[in-house]
């Protein structure tokens, strides 16, 4: 019961405060009001324009992205055709080199034979 009366008081004192610091508050006159009106439309009116700016761009931004990542896509499809046919050219080449090892090795015994 005692937090309670402890409660009401806090609330009360703050409702005091706060009713000085309006009774203390400057009123506005008629004017200032008008002023204060057309000053915030104007930065309602900038902020629907840099609301829409920021639209305009990230939808640029999505785009020019997505066309980054079809080209990263297309570009890593061709390095890794050109990276399986590299492995297929050394294959290849690695015949080929045993190709010509069996063959001079069959030449050697002739070729000495002559010389």
């Amino acid at each position: 019961m005692q937090d309670m009366t402890e409660i009401e008081r806090r609330i009360a004192a703050a409702l005091r405060r706060a009713n000085a610091a309006l009774d203390a508050a400057p009123s506005a006159s008629a004017a200032e009001l008008a002023s204060l009106r057309v000053a915030l439309e104007s930065e309602r009116e900038a902020n629907a324009q840099l609301t829409e700016r920021v639209r305009a761009i990230k939808e640029k931004q999505e785009t020019v992205v997505s066309g980054l990542e079809r080209t990263v896509a297309r570009l890593t499809e061709e390095r890794d055709a050109a990276m399986a046919e590299l492995a297929q050219l050394r294959a290849q080449r690695k015949a080929d080199l045993a190709e010509m090892d069996a063959i001079l090795a069959e030449l050697r015994p002739l070729i000495g034979e002559v010389a």
